[in-house]
């Protein structure tokens, strides 16, 4: 266990952040849900920016993808596909 403590300690920081998982639970929301937040943002003149995928795995790819299609929007909808669709 020494090993890693110290490991860990020696271990330059990230370029980025990572952000626990539950940070992100409140923005998962029903279909009924998500139509009364795009009628509430297109009422305050907001673009509404959609993209969907099969993010099983996320990597590198998947983040830039998401990154860009963000730019179209005030804020971005994501679908999340099944493998078999």
């Amino acid at each position: 266990m020494e090993f890693w403590s110290n490991a860990l300690r020696k271990t330059p920081a990230l370029p980025y952040s990572i952000t626990p998982i539950e940070e992100y639970m409140n923005k998962l929301v029903t279909f009924e849900e998500l139509t009364e937040l795009m009628q509430k943002a297109r009422r305050q003149g907001k673009k509404i920016a959609w993209t969907n995928g099969c993010f099983d795995i996320i990597h590198a790819g998947h983040v830039d993808y998401l990154e860009r299609s963000k730019a179209y929007g005030d804020f971005l909808v994501v679908g999340l596909n099944s493998d078999a669709s």
